[in-house]
């Protein structure tokens, strides 16, 4: 069976995946300062270098090559809501005892793994409600130390704090395979003040209308157990 990770991340497009041996490269660095992990851009698979001290990666989200359309992402989310975003907290590995990843791992092209973010979110409408908990989500990405991980063409990467938002979220598998607790912002789209929803292929809609769409379209996406 495919992973969560694997549908929703299996998509993403490495535009420049670096693993950097001492310290951070930046942009236009020798080769000799890195090595790329396999099935990169250019088709070539480097020996890896012993526990690389920074990883850089930027890829494209799979948002970008979907249509993004209601009915999609209905059957993806397992938590709908309304809220307004309060902002990003500071990013965590996903890795079990949350540390820098190994070697191995960061070469694992089906559960590699992951910078996240925790965000913020101030619940106004539960169109699919979250669990007993309260709203709590993550985002994929961002930059700790020197490890950085950016996601492009994702609208997630760049909410503004203080506006509303339609949060699309579900569950993730981690490095591991088991389904995280907390879900993740699968997508997010802007909330005006008069109450429509600013979709990117269907204009402008009421929430009552994407009501109407989570409640015919099912989701397909198992929720976590724990």
């Amino acid at each position: 069976m495919t992973s969560l990770r694997a549908r929703v991340f299996g998509g993403l497009c490495a535009l420049s995946v670096a693993l950097t041996a001492a310290g951070c490269v930046g942009g236009g660095a020798s080769p000799s300062g890195y090595v790329k992990i396999p099935a990169t851009d250019d088709g070539t698979v480097r020996t890896p270098l012993p526990a690389p001290s920074c990883v850089d990666m930027s890829i494209i989200a799979e948002q970008s090559m979907n249509l993004r359309t209601m009915a999609d992402l209905a059957t993806k989310s397992v938590v709908v809501v309304v809220g307004t975003f309060g902002g990003y907290g500071a990013a965590v590995w996903d890795t079990p005892d949350g540390k820098h990843p190994s070697a191995a791992d960061l070469q694992n092209q089906s559960k590699a793994p992951m910078l996240e973010r925790p965000v913020s979110i101030d619940l106004q409408t539960s169109i699919r409600p979250a669990g007993p908990g309260g709203v709590q989500a993550t985002v994929r990405g961002g930059q700790l130390g020197c490890d950085r991980i950016a996601i492009t063409d994702d609208d997630t990467q760049d909410l503004i704090v203080g506006s509303r938002y339609l949060f699309f979220m579900s569950p993730l598998d981690d490095i591991n395979g088991n389904l995280s607790p907390v879900p993740s912002v699968l997508d997010a789209w802007p909330v005006g003040g008069d109450d429509l929803v600013q979709t990117p292929h269907e204009g402008n809609v009421s929430i009552s209308a994407v009501a109407a769409v989570m409640a015919r379209v099912p989701s397909t996406w198992p929720t976590p157990t724990s």
